[in-house]
């Protein structure tokens, strides 16, 4: 989480998911970097976002986990 922070204050002016996209293909870029990694990486920041932040969904997370619902 701390990694995605750092890249997102330093690329300002990209919405939420244009940023997270960058910082994914940033990170599948490193040598090693395993496909199930990114996956994790990317559910466990829309987690942050979404459920700890409060931040309103566009729709995506829903598309992707029809069966999640909000507490």
């Amino acid at each position: 989480m701390k990694d995605f922070l750092l890249f997102a204050k330093e690329h300002g002016g990209y919405t939420f998911e244009q940023t997270l996209d960058l910082f994914l293909v940033e990170v599948g870029g490193r040598v090693g970097t395993k496909p199930w990694q990114l996956q994790q990486a990317s559910d466990a920041i829309r987690v942050y976002r979404y459920q700890f932040r409060g931040a309103k969904d566009d729709g995506r997370w829903r598309r992707r986990y029809p069966e999640w619902r909000p507490e």
